[in-house]
């Protein structure tokens, strides 16, 4: 399953939100934390409102570098530094020496790879601003979590198909970093989702107010709308 820890809006009046995203997935032996938000504080505190503790995490995923992505990660490595971070291969030799001064272990992902059965990183992609993605052999079908989706989320979850070709994609949550782009690019975006077999989508953060509410048009029921509290079962 996956629960959503950061947003800019949430689920229940209680749970904090800020600009950023992170996630927890729990697949049977292993809890991965997906992204840290902006502010730790507001991170910890929902994952307590959540009943998600530090300590069971085993590894961290950090999608970029951009503060809203990595922001909590310093409160969360002080909570729980026995984890692995998987970060982008160009993340800069300071992050990385700040991470692992914390005792945690840093792996730089450069190519696609298995992190953990069934759980793969797309690699690093992009050009200006290098991001991987997450993504999931699910009984469901294939699950692509993205922070930001600088790449392009079509490119993204077109990494994924390649990834794992024979499975369908049951869900792609995340940033699509849709907020500024033209409708007519977004419908074309939409369009390949459907093409490409996508069965449920959740775009949150960044991905803007014109994308949700079309993407909820096309979709209907399999929108979701994925404030901070959201359980999604796969």
């Amino acid at each position: 399953e996956l629960v959503v820890l950061f947003n800019h809006y949430a689920e229940e009046p209680e749970l904090g939100t800020d600009w950023g995203f992170s996630a927890v997935v729990r697949l049977g032996d292993e809890t991965i934390l997906f992204d840290t938000g902006k502010e730790g504080d507001i991170l910890l505190d929902n994952m307590r409102k959540l009943g998600v503790s530090p300590r069971e995490i085993d590894a961290v995923f950090i999608s970029h570098i951009h503060y809203d992505h990595i922001g909590g990660l310093e409160d969360f490595l002080r909570e729980n530094p026995d984890v692995r971070v998987f970060v982008p291969a160009s993340f800069p030799r300071q992050v990385v020496e700040k991470i692992e001064a914390t005792g945690a272990e840093c792996v730089r992902v450069a190519a696609p790879m298995e992190i953990f059965p069934g759980v793969w990183s797309t690699g690093e992609m992009g050009g200006a601003i290098m991001e991987q993605a997450m993504v999931i052999n699910a009984d469901s079908g294939v699950v692509v979590i993205t922070g930001c989706a600088h790449p392009g989320i079509v490119s993204i979850v077109e990494r994924a198909h390649a990834i794992f070709p024979t499975r369908p994609i049951y869900l792609v949550i995340g940033g699509f970093h849709l907020i500024a782009t033209p409708l007519t690019d977004i419908s074309r975006i939409v369009e390949r989702f459907e093409q490409l077999g996508v069965k449920k989508v959740s775009p949150t953060h960044c991905s803007g107010d014109q994308a949700r509410n079309l993407f909820q048009k096309r979709y209907g029921e399999n929108y979701i709308p994925g404030g901070v509290g959201t359980v999604i079962k796969f």
